[in-house]
């Protein structure tokens, strides 16, 4: 039974390293693609200065899980409080000025 749980328990911690592994890989090319739209469009703005930072929080947060096994509470506070920025930033863009009324 204990053998049985121990196979268990290194089963799912390479499934999580695994998976840790594809966020990071997956991070690192979105990453790469947002830099070449900005080289592309040849514009920066904040929304897209903002997602940068998420992706570098994400990478991150998966670095930090790969040396201590455990993620700690700042960096996905780091990133809510990031999305959060970006999407009210992002909404307030797409209000037409000309339909608010005082």
């Amino acid at each position: 039974m204990i053998q049985l749980d121990i196979t268990m328990v290194s089963f799912f911690r390479k499934l999580q390293l695994i998976f840790a592994s594809v966020i990071l890989i997956a991070t690192s090319i979105a990453f790469v693609l947002e830099i070449m739209h900005m080289i592309d469009i040849r514009d920066v703005n904040l929304p897209d200065l903002l997602l940068l930072f998420i992706y570098l929080e994400v990478i991150g947060m998966v670095t930090s899980y790969w040396r201590t096994q455990t993620i700690r509470l700042t960096y996905p506070l780091f990133i809510a409080i990031t999305a959060l920025s970006r999407l009210i930033i992002l909404q307030k863009k797409d209000i037409d000025p000309s339909t608010l009324t005082l």
